[in-house]
């Protein structure tokens, strides 16, 4: 079980970018300590899900963007015909034809404007799904690292001469202030989005009222008394 646990927690480290405790390491940490790490593999996993069903969608949004940018294109010709059409029958002096003209070009205007907000929607919508993939992408990183800091804090209270767990907290709080800046890019995105008009908010689909696992003082308190201290501050 102790071995499966291992396999299944390092398997999904795999694209992490920062520092990683060395697999030999964590292959000799107490099951305890994986077990403590095991519910992160789950969040991991769910990330990853996550990501690859928001890439899908902006994937088609991105081609109904497009799309609509040709439909945009051909309905300013029908607009620029119409307009063309209304001053030819002005200049015969022809009034019915120039009233029916006048009925096209204000019917080819409105579908203009229609299809230009559809399109302003659209391209706000890829944008606001590129930022949420950002947001899950460093949501992602954030778990990976915390993660590779209870490898760390084990690896700190078992092994003989202590481990320094230092860079993993480090790179922790480096992956936690790049979520949080796409935290607020994400909402950013959302005004515009809003403001484009646009009704409904695509679910960020990130992790929420979920608990870091504890990562206090405790590794640091153990060296302290590893080197002989008694009291420990309060």
């Amino acid at each position: 079980m102790r071995r499966f646990l291992f396999l299944a927690l390092f398997a999904a480290s795999a694209a992490h970018a920062g520092p990683s405790v060395d697999r030999d390491i964590v292959e000799n940490l107490p099951a305890e300590v994986l077990s403590q790490a095991a519910p992160l593999d789950a969040q991991i996993d769910q990330l990853e899900a996550a990501i690859e069903a928001k890439a899908a969608r902006h994937d088609r949004e991105n081609g109904n963007a497009r799309a609509l940018k040709f439909e945009v294109k051909a309905a300013k010709a029908q607009v620029k015909a119409d307009k063309a059409a209304l001053k030819a029958a002005r200049k015969r002096d022809d009034s019915a034809v120039a009233s029916a003209a006048r009925e096209a070009m204000e019917a080819s205007e409105a579908a203009l404007e229609v299809l230009e907000t559809r399109q302003g929607i659209s391209d706000a919508l890829v944008d606001l799904l590129d930022a949420q993939i950002e947001l899950l992408e460093t949501q992602l990183d954030v778990k990976i690292a915390e993660r590779q800091v209870i490898y760390a804090v084990g690896a700190d209270t078992t092994i003989e001469g202590g481990f320094d767990d230092s860079k993993f907290r480090k790179a922790r709080a480096k992956a936690e202030l790049k979520f949080q800046k796409a935290r607020a890019d994400v909402s950013q995105a959302e005004t515009r989005f809003t403001r484009a008009g646009g009704e409904e908010l695509p679910d960020r689909m990130t992790i929420t009222g979920t608990q870091a696992p504890a990562m206090g003082g405790t590794p640091a308190e153990t060296r302290f008394t590893r080197a002989g201290g008694e009291e420990l501050p309060d």
